[in-house]
């Protein structure tokens, strides 16, 4: 179900509308910055000033693409701008951005990030979840409370647990002992 619709009951090119996905394992295309991040949504009108607003969103610094903007092409294909593993994760994660979608998932989305760059996108990951459908997967326990309203607690696939911070504290389970051995 999204938002009370079945899956069954959605058409495929809907399903896509409707979800906008980033996973641990993203792709890291040899293509200019625009490309790498529109694919995020072809369909968007105003594409440029769309993808601007999402660069700025996950603070991606300008310096990697003052010389040729947008059309600054990434990778070493064609031995041009080569980026870190932290920078070409804000591009991910603006390319997810880029569809005003129903569900978003973020699959290790700070994962290649330094603690202060992470934190500082837990407000833009916030932001995006409001009246929407968010998952967010990480193993940053502390994060969790930052930004959901409802937490799952998985092994291998298996619930655990869920419900909101406080409550999962309450019950000193799973969720307790993680969150304690993670301050």
């Amino acid at each position: 179900m999204i938002n009370g619709k079945n899956l069954k009951d959605i058409e495929k090119d809907e399903y896509i509308r409707k979800v906008s996905c980033m996973f641990q394992d993203y792709i890291k295309y040899e293509a200019t910055l625009k490309e790498n991040v529109a694919m995020g949504d072809v369909y968007k009108s105003n594409l440029e000033e769309k993808v601007k607003s999402k660069l700025k969103e996950t603070k991606l610094k300008p310096s990697i693409y003052e010389e040729d903007g947008l059309e600054t092409i990434l990778g070493t294909w064609f031995g041009k701008k080569q980026l870190s593993m932290g920078e070409w994760q804000k591009v991910a994660i603006s390319r997810t951005l880029m569809k005003d979608a129903d569900m978003y998932i973020f699959d290790e989305p700070d994962s290649s990030l330094d603690s202060e760059a992470g934190n500082e996108l837990l407000s833009l990951y916030k932001k995006t979840f409001e009246n929407k459908i968010g998952i967010f997967i990480t193993h940053h326990i502390q994060h969790a409370k930052k930004i959901t309203n409802n937490i799952v607690v998985l092994e291998n696939g298996k619930l655990l647990e869920s419900g909101r911070h406080d409550e999962l504290m309450d019950k000193k389970g799973v969720y307790f002992n993680l969150f304690c051995n993670c301050k």
